[in-house]
């Protein structure tokens, strides 16, 4: 007999039934709900998770914390008959990302002052990039159902306020999508901690979720700055303090803005060689928004999925994510959010082409068959780079690397050198540190191309340029 075993069966409270000697957490958890006669959700209303969440748990999908068998023991009233049937060793929820409101805006004011003081000033986990379960088990909490933050009838700042500073956020967005200044990361830096610091003020409930939410926009952007930098443990912090802010926001777009992040920090972990935390980040994405997810985030989700299995050179995998992704977004309307929008349908197709790349290159190294994959690669970053925006210059950078890139694998050397001379031009006026690590790349697999002249001629030039860094 096990010693969980023991202590089951010499436990005091006679209402415990032993299934074969031994009751597992699941059973006495139904056991009990059906006692009281509650519902999934109207027990995930009582403990505030989300129902999603406590299904999982149910389900055996997903393993019970300590703290989570607490909180349902006080809100059963079962004495902590659940708290016993967690074996010793199990995880505790991870404290480091304490998704409450004061950890949230504490953290926001620390981290954003840190920054701004400068790389010698900084210090703290941000130091190293988070991987593995380090990273993706102490984002679980975003499933569950943010606690109520603190707030008073009558705060610091009204509503007119809260306009004004949405306004000069809608402002900093913009930066997003332009070229990457130092000093425009320092100024959204420094307007987050602004927003921070009010937060830390008693504000009335109202005023706290619209500025939770525009923390969360401002860290976003924040991260994305950082990360087009090469800055990949500060990115990473940023990406999880918005992903805190919007889930504490307690909105449906902070849910929705939530997922987006997610996405986000997929792609990150992918342009790290992390596919299998990428694969983690969007199934949990794909669990907190489930159906009400509009259809251009699931298909943004659906090609983070395929970019993992792109990596990793499984083909039909890839494919059915494609499709996926692609049958997805047929069903798009205008009528979403700002940050769904921008997964429009050059996104889509430079996306898809550029993981159809992935896997040529993926063929390549292996010494088999590649041109058709390399030739769809090419036909739908062509697509995008005709639906691509003219103020989408950075956009066009990348299509037209990848364009590069995938005429080498296909063997067209004048029309790899063609296009990426194309995007040269654009990255000296735009200053991206993420399109000048993409030319580096270019520069590396076009090595065994060198036996060419024009490709011999790039690379040298391309071996000249400046390392853009911010």
């Amino acid at each position: 007999m096990t010693a969980l075993s023991r202590q089951l069966l010499n436990t005091p409270y006679p209402d415990i039934t032993i299934y074969g000697g031994r009751m597992t957490f699941r059973e006495l958890l139904r056991q009990l709900m059906t006692e009281r006669g509650l519902s999934l959700r109207q027990l995930a209303r009582r403990a505030a998770y989300d129902p999603g969440y406590l299904s999982k748990i149910l389900n055996g999908h997903w393993e019970p914390s300590r703290p989570f068998a607490e909180r349902l023991d006080s809100v059963l009233g079962a004495d902590g008959r659940l708290l016993a049937l967690i074996p010793d060793g199990s995880p505790d929820e991870p404290s480091p990302d304490n998704w409450s409101f004061d950890e949230i805006t504490a953290d926001a004011v620390t981290f954003a002052l840190s920054d701004l003081a400068g790389p010698r000033r900084r210090s703290g986990p941000h130091k190293r990039v988070l991987r593995g379960p380090d990273l993706t088990e102490h984002l679980e909490h975003w499933i569950t159902r943010p606690a109520s933050a603190g707030s008073t009838p009558r705060g610091t700042v009204g509503l007119d306020d809260v306009e004004r500073i949405e306004v000069g956020a809608r402002l900093l967005r913009r930066w997003d999508s332009r070229h990457r200044l130092g000093v425009r990361r320092r100024a959204v830096v420094g307007q987050l901690a602004e927003v921070a610091e009010l937060l830390e003020s008693p504000q009335s409930e109202p005023v706290v979720g619209r500025l939770l939410f525009v923390l969360a926009e401002l860290a976003k952007v924040a991260a994305s700055m950082s990360f087009d930098a090469g800055l990949h443990p500060t990115a990473q912090h940023y990406y999880r303090l918005a992903l805190r802010a919007a889930h504490a926001s307690g909105q449906r777009r902070g849910r929705l803005f939530g997922a987006h992040v997610l996405a986000l920090m997929a792609r990150q972990q992918l342009d790290l060689g992390e596919p299998g935390d990428a694969l983690d980040l969007v199934r949990l994405a794909l669990d907190g928004v489930g159906d009400d997810a509009p259809p251009q985030l699931r298909a943004m989700l659906r090609t983070r999925e395929g970019w993992a299995y792109a990596k990793a050179g499984r083909v039909q995998a890839y494919h059915r994510a494609a499709g996926l992704a692609e049958d997805a977004f047929e069903e798009a309307t205008d009528d979403v959010p700002y940050f769904v929008r921008s997964f429009d349908r050059a996104e889509l197709a430079g996306t898809i082409g550029a993981r159809y790349r992935d896997l040529a290159a993926v063929r390549a190294r292996e010494k088999t068959s590649h041109r058709e994959l390399a030739m769809r690669s090419i036909g739908y970053i062509s697509t995008a780079l005709e639906l691509r925006r003219p103020r989408q210059v950075r956009n066009r950078a990348f299509d037209l690397i990848g364009l590069g890139r995938s005429y080498l694998l296909a063997g067209e050397r004048d029309q790899a050198v063609h296009h990426v001379r194309e995007a040269v031009v654009i990255c000296d006026v735009i200053r991206s540190g993420r399109a000048e690590r993409r030319l580096r790349d270019f520069h590396d697999e076009a090595a065994a191309y060198a036996d060419a002249r024009v490709v011999a001629e790039l690379r040298a030039e391309l071996a000249a340029r400046p390392q853009e860094t911010a």
